[in-house]
């Protein structure tokens, strides 16, 4: 029994030996086939004249999985400043050799740099390990300060799809200088690990290795500094000129905003000034046969508003009730429910007749019950409102001054188009990217405007009409956003290409020609005459009690005919709830005069009951909110699914003393196979 004891843990002995020898076996084969970088070998010598000389030997392993024709190494050339200003890096190759012999290549640009592709494209190389040499020169790669100068540079690049087995870095600084502090970082972009060993340091050169292999997108990176004064410096004016060279595209810009504010301030001050303003005194009465519906108009025109249809539609609603034309119900479920009074048309406004005509003159039933649903007779009164105050009515009272306007979008047009195509890193390669980075200096002005407007419109609309309310606020960044998300994705793509000054200088072009359009707008003297008399009439419907009381020959109570007469006109003027407040004033002073006992009739207020208004909800002045509370239900009303909406109205340290990271410095960029 003992000798079958030890004969079956020899044979199981044996068994574990021969499985873990073959895993070893498989291990290593897959290792030997494995498509990867052995080795990455970076000599790098730092001239007198301030530039570098690198040669890197990168020995790979391929399967034909990546590596098929070659490799190709990415190479960045272009660099922002601390300030968001472009340095671009001169670069040459020397020469490319496969397993020391030279080979083909070609190069491409790849935005911030440039990538050369090793390779025949016509043919395969053979499988198994290959060496490749890559030797190039790079001009402004050193820092300068504090009486040394340094060189911070990512050896093998962050970008890398190849892990690598070990990289080595090997440093030689002009004749004389001496090495002083150094350090070496290694792993993904941002990391500071130091995983290395140094293998000589003898004053004018380092030389360093990995530890341990680097998966793909990590990379090694180091900084040295020595004692100034062994390298050639650029003078002040080379450093101007280079700048200057660098940034043309910028520099493009600025001169063309300069040009815009010159020429937008001229044609301001000779079309844009608008006439002396009219002294405001207060009026009892709206400018002389002006419906609430042209008033308000009138007055939005004058205050920047832009789209009056959909409260034009409250108020045209109201103005037919107060005239006994119609009467409006608001039902439990916040419904409005139109009806027909038998009442005089015969001196209506044309847009009154035709809302009415609209809504209710071709039909034989009674009412009509705006509520969630599409009405098609809403969409069709809308539109009527929008045909009545279109952009020739607007011509009428305001100079656009187009022209003046056309020819510094033009301006801003052609300094936004030379910012891109001068850009280095967008249009200066060839002429198709030239082509490319023009219709993206249109389409950013183009979107730019179009935002520029669709926000003007939204605040005047939301939040400068109803006094910046929180549900008005809340309506302005949510449609806001749905609109501008695509334009601002779009224009996301510059923000990672473009320098960050560059994209300020686009955005403040189309700001400066965004605002030039509201400013060059001059009203007439007419208009203006007209404003000072809205403007009157205006402070009439909201002065204190104390202050109407001294207005001569107006007498001191508000009558509910005055109040129905006046009602509309401040909706139109978005005064309404302070016009009713006033009329709910009057009516308990009214009732507190003909009190029995001299007390107040808490109950006066109710005394009054229009029958051209009901509110299920409350009384008579739920009027105060009904312009507001309304403009949902007649904008849902008017919109249907698959209906387009209606057209609104045009309108006008130094990282050597250890504060780098891996993937810092210069260099760096990575490759792959192809």
């Amino acid at each position: 029994m003992a000798m079958l004891h030890r004969l079956a843990c020899f044979l199981m002995g044996l068994i574990v030996i021969l499985v873990l020898g073959n895993h070893g076996a498989v291990a290593q084969s897959n290792s030997e086939r494995n498509e990867r970088i052995i080795s990455f070998a970076a000599y790098i010598t730092v001239l007198e004249n301030g530039d570098i000389r690198v040669i890197e030997k990168i020995k790979v392993n391929a399967t034909g999985d990546k590596i098929k024709r070659g490799i190709y190494r990415d190479i960045p050339v272009i660099s922002l400043s601390q300030f968001g200003l472009y340095d671009v890096s001169g670069f040459d190759i020397e020469y490319l050799l496969r397993d020391d012999k030279g080979e083909p290549f070609f190069t491409k640009t790849f935005g911030p740099g440039i990538r050369i592709y090793i390779g025949d494209p016509d043919h395969f190389i053979t499988k198994g390990v290959h060496a490749y040499e890559i030797a190039y020169v790079m001009s402004g790669q050193l820092g300068h300060g504090n009486g040394l100068d340094e060189l911070y540079w990512n050896v093998t690049g962050n970008g890398w799809d190849l892990g690598i087995d070990e990289a080595t870095v090997h440093i030689e600084v002009p004749t004389g200088a001496t090495i002083g502090q150094f350090s070496a970082y290694t792993g993904a972009e941002g990391q500071t690990e130091s995983d290395y060993k140094v293998l000589e340091n003898s004053g004018g050169e380092l030389w360093l290795a990995t530890t341990g292999r680097l998966s793909p997108r990590e990379g090694l990176t180091i900084a040295v500094s020595w004692p100034e004064g062994f390298v050639q410096h650029p003078g002040l004016t080379e450093q101007l000129f280079k700048l200057a060279t660098d940034n043309r595209g910028l520099l493009a810009g600025v001169f063309g905003v300069m040009i815009l504010l010159v020429y937008f301030g001229a044609a301001w001050h000779q079309v844009g000034r608008d006439p002396r303003a009219e002294t405001v005194i207060p009026r009892f009465e709206p400018p002389k046969g002006m419906s609430p519906a042209m008033v308000g108009f009138l007055w939005g025109q004058g205050n920047g508003g832009e789209s009056f249809v959909t409260n034009a539609f409250a108020v045209i609603l109201t103005s037919l009730a107060t005239k006994r034309i119609v009467t409006i119900r608001v039902t439990p479920f916040k419904e409005y429910q139109i009806g027909k009074v038998q009442g005089d048309r015969s001196d209506l406004p044309e847009e009154e007749i035709d809302m009415y005509n609209t809504l209710l003159g071709s039909s034989k039933a009674p009412e009509i019950t705006i509520g969630d649903g599409y009405l098609p007779q809403v969409r069709t009164a809308r539109d009527g409102i929008a045909r009545h105050f279109n952009t020739d009515l607007q011509n009428t009272y305001i100079i656009r001054n187009g022209r003046e306007w056309k020819t510094g979008c033009v301006i801003g047009l052609m300094a936004i188009i030379a910012i891109l195509v001068l850009d280095p890193s967008v249009g200066m390669v060839d002429l198709e990217s030239a082509l490319v980075a023009g219709f993206c200096g249109v389409f950013a002005f183009g979107a730019g405007m179009i935002l520029f407007n669709i926000f003007r419109r939204l605040l005047a609309n939301f939040g400068v009409r109803r006094g910046g309310k929180l549900p008005d606020a809340v309506k302005l960044v949510i449609v806001s956003t749905v609109v501008a998300a695509p334009v601002l994705g779009v224009m996301g793509g510059l923000v990672n290409t473009v320098s960050p000054l560059a994209i300020f200088t686009i955005i403040l072009i189309i700001i400066i020609c965004g605002t030039f359009s509201i400013w060059l707008e001059a009203p007439t003297k007419a208009f203006q005459q007209l404003l000072g008399h809205i403007a009157g009439y205006r402070r009439y419907l909201t002065v204190a009690e104390e202050d109407r009381l001294n207005f001569a020959g107006e007498e001191s109570e508000i009558t509910a005919a005055l109040f129905e007469k006046h009602l509309p006109y401040a909706m139109a003027l978005g005064v309404e709830d302070v016009w009713t407040d006033k009329f709910e004033a009057s009516l308990r002073k009214q009732a507190a005069n003909v009190g029995p006992d001299g007390d107040a009739d808490l109950d006066g207020v109710s005394r009054y009951n229009p029958t051209w208004y009901r509110d299920t909800r409350g009384d008579w002045r739920g009027l105060r909110s009904f312009s507001a509370q309304s403009v949902g239900r007649f904008s849902s009303a008017a919109v249907s699914f698959g209906a387009p909406a209606p057209a609104p109205a045009k309108s006008i340290g130094f990282s050597s003393s250890g504060g780098g990271f891996s993937g810092g410095g210069r260099g760096g960029g990575g490759g792959g196979g192809w």
